[in-house]
C-alpha cells in the first residue's frame, strides 16, 4: 500500500554515487519520500551478490545503477529509471508511484 523506491548500487559505480549525490539523497527527494510515505531500499551490490545480479538481469541490466519505483497500486509494473537521473526524474517518478 506503499510506493516504494529500490536503488542499487556499488562503492566502485561513480554513477551511483552521482544519482545519490544529486537525485536520491537531497533535500527535495527527501521531503518527497516524506510526503507521499515511501519506503526506500538500497541494494549494495558491491560484493556481487548473486540475488542482485539476478534482479538486475531481471530488468535488463548487466550492472548498477538500477532504480526502481513501485506504485502504491501493487498491480502496476515497477517504473526503470534511466541511468543518470536528475531530481525531477526521480521526482516525477515518485509522484506518478504515489497515485491511486
Amino acid at each position: 500500500g506503499h510506493p516504494v523506491l529500490v536503488y542499487f548500487t556499488a562503492d566502485s559505480c561513480l554513477n551511483c554515487k552521482c544519482n545519490a549525490a544529486t537525485a536520491i539523497e537531497i533535500d527535495a527527494t527527501r521531503a518527497r519520500i516524506k510526503e507521499l510515505g515511501v519506503r526506500v531500499f538500497e541494494g549494495d551490490f558491491t560484493d556481487g551478490d548473486p540475488l542482485i545480479a539476478d534482479e538486475l538481469k531481471k530488468h535488463g541490466r548487466r550492472g548498477v545503477p538500477l532504480v526502481l519505483v513501485y506504485s502504491a497500486d501493487s498491480a502496476k509494473a515497477p517504473e526503470l529509471l534511466p541511468v543518470v537521473l536528475t531530481p525531477s526524474t526521480v521526482d516525477e517518478a515518485l509522484r506518478r508511484a504515489g497515485q491511486r
